[in-house]
């Protein structure tokens, strides 16, 4: 897959290789990207986790709010590079107490984000992100 960066059509990423250089380049603790050699890869995989934060309301045309996606981007792939087993497939409402016992816990209806998504990211973006509770539909039944 090649890199497209916005505002290009069909972009894929708010950053190019070079802009996530300069960046990490003043940027303590960045040296998975500098040591990284599928620089393109993670910078579409950190752009696919930000399209998909559930309740995220943000405009990349307006300047400011470019800017925070971009921060935004990078932080996320420096993240995923530094966790990459994240996407292992992990239930954190099970825990298997070892043998045949397993206990589960109720889930919300919302995932936690937070253990896939970078700190600095969710605190960037938490202006944009509407985390109401949806609303249901209570149906009466006999």
């Amino acid at each position: 897959m090649k890199l497209i960066t916005y505002p290009t059509s069909d972009y894929n990423s708010y950053i190019s290789e070079s802009w996530m250089d300069d960046y990490s380049e003043f940027r303590l603790e960045a040296t998975e990207w500098t040591q990284c050699t599928e620089k393109e890869a993670a910078l579409v995989t950190a752009f696919k986790y930000l399209q998909e934060l559930p309740g995220l309301t943000i405009d990349p045309t307006g300047t400011t709010q470019l800017l925070v996606l971009m921060q935004a981007q990078a932080e996320q792939a420096l993240f995923l590079l530094k966790n990459s087993s994240l996407d292992q497939s992990v239930n954190p409402n099970q825990v298997n107490l070892g043998g045949l016992l397993q206990v589960s816990f109720d889930s919300p209806d919302r995932e936690d984000d937070s253990a896939f998504y970078s700190p600095r990211v969710l605190r960037l973006l938490k202006p944009y992100i509407d985390d109401r509770p949806q609303v249901g539909t209570i149906t009466r039944t006999r």
